[in-house]
């Protein structure tokens, strides 16, 4: 059974937002599960320039949020993954640039100065289904969500799954929450201040100055441009 939520995305095209299914294999492969309408940022592979040292190609790109990684499609070899991410300046589509910072993926830069990322995420929460008298009780688990790189898959890089393990062959719902994640960067590393709560606890030193300040300018943390504002407060307190 699959559940379908759906949002508009920046292109205007109307895109699953949350999405739910039911298993109850020892080894649940997310993917396999997922539609691709909540799996891919766009509706269909768009053309893109990838920078890449000093040069540039052109290349007709879809990005996967569950594995966070831009694909391709060869025409013999099907689908391909861009290898050696840690070696791309950008990625542009249309309006939108993309930039990697190793060990925490692909971000969209909504705003260079001062700096604004977004990361396009999955959240995954599975949880065992527990029959009631009327109908079905979702309760909470101990199954793990796991993210496996297996075997030698295209270009040589392994192929990634995404698992929910579940050895009690119990009946799962795994829900999948797409979310847009606005990050910071503090001491050089991305942290995420997609709410109040978040923002608060990643800059604890300016906590006080910092829930004045959202107060004050009314910040509402799924408008780009209150965020905007928030990033320029935030970088002249801490830097």
């Amino acid at each position: 059974m699959l559940l379908i939520a759906f949002l508009f995305c920046a292109t205007g095209v109307l895109r699953a937002q949350q999405e739910s299914f039911r298993s109850d294999d020892r080894r649940i492969v997310v993917e396999s599960n997922a539609s691709p309408e909540i799996q891919n940022l766009f509706p269909e592979p768009m053309e893109a320039t990838i920078y890449r040292g000093g040069r540039q190609v052109s290349q007709t790109l879809n990005y996967n949020l569950l594995f966070d990684i831009f694909y391709y499609e060869d025409s013999r070899r099907g689908f391909r993954l861009l290898d050696k991410p840690h070696e791309i300046d950008s990625i542009r589509i249309g309006e939108q640039a993309y930039t990697y910072l190793p060990d925490h993926g692909f971000f969209e830069v909504v705003e260079s100065e001062p700096l604004l990322l977004r990361k396009h995420a999955i959240d995954i929460s599975p949880k065992v289904l527990v029959e009631g008298p009327y109908g079905s009780n979702v309760h909470a688990s101990s199954v793990e969500v796991v993210m496996n790189f297996d075997g030698a898959g295209s270009g040589g890089v392994a192929d990634p799954t995404v698992l929910v393990h579940n050895p009690g062959t119990e009946r799962i719902e795994v829900t999948l929450d797409r979310q847009l994640q606005y990050h910071l960067l503090k001491d050089g590393v991305p942290v995420n201040v997609r709410t109040r709560s978040l923002l608060l606890r990643n800059f604890a030193n300016d906590r006080g100055e910092l829930r004045r300040f959202v107060r004050r300018n009314n910040i509402d943390f799924e408008v780009d441009q209150d965020m905007v504002t928030l990033a320029g407060f935030v970088y002249s307190i801490t830097q």
